[in-house]
This record gives structure tokens, sequence and C-alpha cells, in this order.
């Protein structure tokens, strides 16, 4: 509970730790399932902490793979693998998704969504930031004017905390403050 407070306090938020930050919707279909885990997996490659989902050590992927090396599983991965080999399933997860598939972006107010790759340009060509601990080691009201600038050429929040590493409801309080 202290962390809570301190992190709150740190960050300038309000509300428990997790709030605002991991939203559902449901899967009705295995097509869109399979884009989630794709998604899912593709996330450590896309924030450019490993080159290959293969060498990310907390994601499930290695279950899929069976080559483990947790005492205990975190995930059931029967059911996929039962509609899927592990071959094909590999494959998928390897073919990278196109950046401008927005996936559980609810906040994009109806904007034109720019991909990653725009933002980053974005970032590297307007500001001279090339990585996300440039832009978080900036001062408040630097990183601030950045992040607005990528608010208002139409980055979802979402996307704007998975390409910052700025929390969700850093972002949020920023629009709402605008």
């Amino acid at each position: 509970m202290s962390y809570s407070y301190y992190y709150n306090k740190k960050y300038e938020r309000t509300g428990h730790l997790f709030q605002d930050r991991f939203k559902s919707e449901p899967v009705n279909d295995m097509n869109y399932f399979v884009t989630l885990f794709r998604y899912i997996h593709q996330n450590p490659v896309k924030a450019g902490i490993v080159t290959d989902i293969d060498y990310y050590p907390w994601s499930s992927w290695d279950e899929y793979r069976s080559v483990s090396l947790r005492e205990q599983s975190v995930c059931t991965t029967e059911p996929v693998l039962r509609r899927m080999t592990l071959e094909k399933l590999t494959a998928l997860v390897k073919e990278t998704l196109n950046d401008s598939l927005q996936i559980l972006d609810f906040d994009n107010d109806g904007k034109f969504v720019f991909t990653d790759d725009d933002i980053r340009i974005l970032l590297s060509e307007d500001f001279g930031i090339n990585n996300p601990k440039e832009l978080q080691n900036l001062p408040k009201a630097q990183r601030n004017r950045a992040l607005n600038v990528i608010c208002d050429m139409g980055a979802t929040i979402r996307q704007t905390a998975r390409l910052t590493g700025i929390s969700f409801g850093i972002i949020q309080k920023l629009r709402r403050n605008k």
C-alpha cells in the first residue's frame, strides 16, 4: 500500500496503482484471438526490449514452445494447441502485425491514428528523442510538451504509453488538463 502512495505522489496520479491500465473486450472468434495472441507476444519486440519473441523471458511463449524452465505453468496452452499446430502458431506469432492495427485502443475519439513508426520519426526529428528512456529522463515540462504533440497528432493514449513508457494515467491526465 505504501508503494502506491509513493508512486502516485511521484507521478502525480490518483487512485489505485493499476487504475485505467487494463481494458478488456470479448474475443468471439478465432481470427481475433490469433490477432490478440500475436499482439501480446510481439509487444516486447515492438517496445525494443528484445529483437525476437523467443528471447523475452517473462512471456508465456516459452510454455507454448515447451521450453519453459518454470516449475509451474502460468498459462494453459492446450486449448490453443488443440486448434493449431505449434508450427502454424509459431509462423503466425513471428509474422509482424501491421503498426496501423489498433487493438484495445478505445480512446482515439475518431481521429486518424498514426503508426508507431510515424510517432517514432516525429520524436526523433522534432525532439531528438530516439528511445523511451530519453523521453522519460527529460524535465517534466519538456516531456509533457512532447507527449501533448504526440497526442495532438492523433496518437491514442494507449499507443503513446506503449511507445514512450510513460504511464497511461499520466498521459490521460495531460489530455484532460489541456
